[in-house]
């Protein structure tokens, strides 16, 4: 639970167990918004302390290293993936803002303010994929672009999981390399379990019509993210290209449980990313 009051935020974090839903760890933490950049790497630190994992060197230098030492950075950044994540695309739908440009102003924001913030440039790159695959610009505007800032993002952390998926999106729809794709997010699936894109994984699947596996991988996002409209829509539209649309009433009626605002969750079901 996330609740701001004036220039501090107040996070609570709790640990609970999936099979009987007790409780294993909590904590709350406040911060001034100027300290919020070192959050995420002091929450992650105690939940891996709590579970006792057993972490590489590699790994363990990842998760004290931070994106940024901007707060302002860190906070465009943030905004942006709320905006992206919202995917309000431009739309004829009555109460549609075409909010999806709002991620890219704020990644780019979030670039001036750190220019080394390589994870900033990684959703940057994400924005122009999503316009470029779904006809919110010129594809020979908008790959070009993609590929450009993913760049600059490798330049300055050739290891970022986000790139990764990134990287992948390209491979499918702008270059077609459907199993260079494939290959791409089933190996990050397998050796990084700090971003899991089943979801990705799910669509590209079911755009080569292995429906089975696809409903597998998009249950699997669920599972780990039950809050996601994102993935809860996207598993009723691979059970929409599968023609099974009973299933997929039910699993937009889920959706919608999680927000009956939600537009693109009241459109025609999507074949793109």
């Amino acid at each position: 639970m996330i609740a701001q009051h004036g220039k501090s935020l107040t996070v609570t974090v709790e640990l609970v167990d999936a099979v009987d839903n007790t409780q294993l760890w909590g904590e709350r933490y406040e911060r001034n918004l100027a300290n919020l950049a070192d959050l995420p790497t002091d929450i992650a630190s105690r939940i891996t302390e709590r579970l006792r994992l057993r972490l590489s060197s590699e790994e363990r230098a990842r998760l004290a290293r931070l994106q940024t030492h901007s707060p302002e950075a860190y906070q465009a950044y943030l905004k942006g993936r709320y905006y992206w994540l919202k995917r309000a695309f431009p739309s004829p739908l009555p109460g549609s803002p075409p909010d999806f440009g709002k991620s890219r102003d704020f990644f780019q924001q979030a670039i001036e303010a750190d220019p080394a913030y390589a994870l900033a440039y990684s959703g940057l790159g994400h924005y122009y994929a999503m316009a470029a695959a779904n006809d919110l610009m010129r594809p020979q505007d908008g790959w070009p672009r993609t590929q450009a800032a993913f760049q600059e993002a490798m330049r300055l952390d050739a290891v970022l999981p986000d790139l990764r998926v990134g990287l992948a999106v390209i491979q499918w729809i702008d270059r077609r390399d459907w199993a260079g794709a494939e290959r791409e997010l089933r190996n990050l699936l397998q050796s990084n379990p700090s971003i899991r894109p089943e979801s990705l994984y799910a669509r590209r699947l079911a755009a080569e019509k292995r429906f089975d596996e696809a409903i597998v991988q998009a249950r699997r996002a669920i599972e780990l993210d039950p809050l996601s409209i994102r993935f809860s829509s996207a598993l009723g539209d691979i059970y929409y290209l599968a023609r099974r649309y009973d299933d997929s009433i039910q699993q937009y009626g889920q959706a919608l449980e999680l927000d009956a605002a939600d537009v693109s969750v009241h459109g025609a079901p999507r074949e793109h990313i």
